[in-house]
């Protein structure tokens, strides 16, 4: 009986699954390491003025990502269920991280192509079960996916360069 399409033997299914396994684990791995990262860089940050259009933006984003359950709970109590939080230290933290983000990648230099953006947009909008780029791109807003996009590259960095 097969158990595998790619695999003959149970010796080369056990060396399959091993090798996914691991591959998952450093993933992981890799992705802890750089939200502590994150979280370390954003505990640190000091705001003096908040930009109001980043703040509506992101209460916006809130709201639009819990919009079936805003007839049900405050966002407040969304938020805290979903992400640890209240909505106030969420929306903070997020403007936090891209305004360090975007000191960082102007310090080093660090830019998204546009061949790496539509590598980038073609990723996401699959992710998201998008076949339509475009359609996903004007859903999203082609300013917030750039921002996701600096700081997938800054956190790259970030993790790349961390103290060992």
């Amino acid at each position: 009986k097969r158990i595998s399409v790619t695999c003959d033997t149970v010796e080369e299914y056990k060396a399959e699954q091993r090798a996914a396994l691991e591959a998952s684990n450093e993933q992981t791995i890799a992705y802890e390491l750089e939200a502590a990262i994150w979280d370390a860089l954003v505990s640190q940050c000091v705001v003096s003025e908040y930009p109001k259009d980043m703040v509506e933006e992101q209460y916006e984003v809130l709201e639009s990502m819990f919009s079936n359950l805003l007839d049900l709970y405050p966002l407040d109590d969304l938020v805290k269920s979903y992400f640890g939080i209240d909505a106030d230290t969420y929306v903070s933290n997020v403007i936090k991280q891209a305004l360090a983000a975007d000191a960082i990648a102007e310090a080093e230099g660090i830019e998204v192509t546009p061949e790496e953006y539509q590598t980038y947009l073609e990723e996401y909008a699959f992710q998201y079960g998008y076949e339509d780029t475009a359609e996903f791109e004007n859903k999203v807003g082609k300013e917030t996916l750039e921002r996701n996009f600096i700081n997938r590259e800054v956190g790259a960095f970030l993790l790349e360069n961390r103290a060992k």
